[in-house]
């Protein structure tokens, strides 16, 4: 059941990351005192002990996902999923982030330049793939949830599918006609990203050596039933 204590945020209109690489952390890099020159050397140094580092103290999700643009329509929200939300997400990758500064940061790509504009203001002057949000300073577990409609969905679904045909939502024909779900067609949420208080700790996920050890892996579960998609218009309808 979801709280009441509960923010639903989406991200700006302008968030645009024609890439596969995002990186979660906050302004001030988790207190870790790192300028955005090192940060781009530690995470482009295809270390895999400099990046479970990085993870372990709780600086930044360096997160890989295999398509184009896959957080450009992201929700944030801060508190419980609802229960539809609990029930439909088919993938996560969680951890716990250190935001002493009080400002949670996406930032798309995560080279140098890109950190420079970012760690320099809260909105983006010129458009640039980044997007804040304030929060209480402290801990927070963080979790990229994956539903359908998403890439990693969409992969997993090729090994895995198995519905009543006499049940057919409507994404599964688009899916058995093109090997994937189509969301421009229906206008699916791909994507939650939540944010929690939390004092515990959280095992750090696996980094791949393939991916400049960077996370890319979500952890799946196949649903019991056919599960029906949500509607990004829905969630946000919240606010």
């Amino acid at each position: 059941m979801a709280s009441t204590q509960r923010t639903v945020l989406p991200i700006h209109n302008g968030f645009f990351n024609d890439g596969h690489w995002h990186v979660l952390s906050s302004t001030s890099l988790g207190g870790s005192g790192l300028s955005a020159a090192e940060m781009d050397s530690r995470l482009w140094s295809q270390n895999p002990k400099g990046m479970n580092d990085l993870l372990q103290r709780g600086i930044c999700l360096p997160l890989y996902i295999d398509c184009d643009c896959a957080l450009d329509n992201v929700v944030f929200v801060l508190g419980d999923l609802t229960e539809q939300e609990e029930a439909e997400w088919l993938g996560r990758i969680q951890m716990r982030l250190e935001i002493p500064c009080g400002e949670f940061m996406l930032v798309g790509g995560g080279l140098e330049e890109d950190f420079d504009v970012a760690l320099q203001h809260f909105e983006p002057p010129n458009c640039e793939p980044f997007y804040k949000i304030k929060l209480k300073p402290g801990s927070y577990l963080v979790e990229v949830y994956a539903f359908l409609g998403s890439c990693p969905v969409n992969n997993a679904f090729r090994e895995w599918l198995n519905t009543d045909p006499r049940d057919q939502p409507q994404w599964l024909s688009f899916f058995q006609e093109d090997g994937y779900v189509e969301n421009e067609d229906i206008e699916l949420l791909e994507h939650i990203i939540r944010l929690v208080p939390t004092d515990a700790d959280t095992p750090i996920p696996q980094v791949r050596d393939d991916i400049n050890c960077w996370v890319g892996d979500f952890i799946m579960r196949k649903p019991l039933q056919c599960p029906q998609g949500l509607q990004r218009e829905e969630v946000i309808r919240q606010l």
